[in-house]
């Protein structure tokens, strides 16, 4: 999966890093309840389903097989069973915390038909999803075009599976610091963390743009349209706007009931972050050094947020210079 999923795999590792820290230093005090594992139990098998979409390359194991007398569709079974315990590896981790967490036998049958029923719903949506994608159905009638074309060519490039699973651990991460900070009553104490909080929930949804940029169709692009550096920049803006559009609502709307003026300053912040990861998202180097100098940005800039507001103008700096590299090296996508 690290291969595969390396942007995803890796913001993953540090959430969920960054949450150990915080609980063993006593920053935050976690409380596995049967609440808070049915939800993290659903996010994981959301998660996995997600993760089940991904296109799979099942051809080298046709090869590999071709001369031996296994049935296909006992090669496809095999393939998609490995794939789906695969993508719920983190759920089975999980449940083996939880289940020395609980330390009730009881909960054990449970916890057993949780995996099992997460790894066989995996299974069957690779299944189902290949047997459809290699299925040709002729139709006499012209289907009625629903969307516009430029919207769904978007959302088909724009939206691979690592980005919907960061953008959905975006919006949960988000949605636990609401109510951390309003439900529990802690936000007067926090003000200032709840906006850099915010930042870096908000972040790691914006990192799933590098692995869109990474697998869109290039070629086609090129042929067909051979549309500039300024359309493809406003595109993904509109995209990512259009995707966390009631997440910058719901900032906007709080900032202005605590401090107008530290809402200002945080949003100066998340445009930066913004502007600068699809900036690198477009620079043509190695999706992993991408990441890297995307998180480097993002460390520095909630660093730059907890200093006085003429620090600010250093957050110029990375927009400038990732805008001109990217626009320099725009045109390498387009090579055929």
């Amino acid at each position: 999966m690290l291969r595969s999923s390396p942007v995803m795999m890796i913001w993953l590792v540090i959430v969920i890093g960054a949450f150990v820290y915080a609980a063993s230093n006593n920053y935050i005090t976690i409380f596995l309840d049967e609440k808070t594992f049915i939800l993290i139990i659903l996010f994981l098998i959301l998660f996995a389903i997600i993760n089940s979409f991904k296109n799979l390359n099942i051809i080298p194991l046709l090869i590999k097989f071709s001369k031996s007398k296994t049935s296909n569709r006992s090669i496809y079974t095999r393939f998609f069973i490995k794939k789906a315990f695969s993508v719920n590896v983190l759920l089975i981790i999980f449940i083996i915390v939880a289940a020395i967490s609980f330390r009730n036998p009881l909960y054990i049958p449970i916890f057993i038909l949780i995996i099992i029923l997460s790894v066989m719903i995996s299974f069957f949506t690779m299944y189902i999803k290949f047997l459809y994608s290699n299925k040709t159905v002729k139709k006499d009638k012209i289907k009625k075009k629903i969307f516009n074309p430029l919207i769904k060519s978007v959302l088909h490039e724009y939206l691979t599976p690592d980005f919907i699973i960061l953008a959905v651990l975006s919006v949960f991460l988000f949605v636990i610091i609401l109510i951390e900070c309003f439900i529990n009553g802690s936000f007067n104490d926090i003000k200032t963390q709840f906006f850099i909080y915010t930042i870096i929930a908000f972040s790691i949804g914006l990192a799933g743009i590098i692995d869109s940029i990474y697998n869109i169709n290039w070629k086609f692009q090129t042929i067909i349209f051979n549309n500039d550096f300024k359309y493809n920049f406003k595109r993904t803006v509109i995209f990512l706007v259009g995707i966390f559009g009631l997440i910058f609502l719901i900032i906007i709307f709080s900032g202005i009931i605590v401090n107008f003026i530290l809402l200002l300053k945080y949003l100066f912040c998340i445009f930066t972050i913004l502007t600068v990861t699809i900036n690198i998202a477009f620079i043509k180097i190695n999706i992993l050094i991408r990441f890297i100098i995307v998180s480097i940005n993002i460390i520095l800039t909630v660093w730059i947020s907890a200093l006085h507001y003429g620090f600010l103008l250093v957050l110029i700096i990375p927009v400038i210079i990732s805008f001109v590299k990217a626009k320099s090296e725009y045109r390498e996508w387009t090579y055929l």
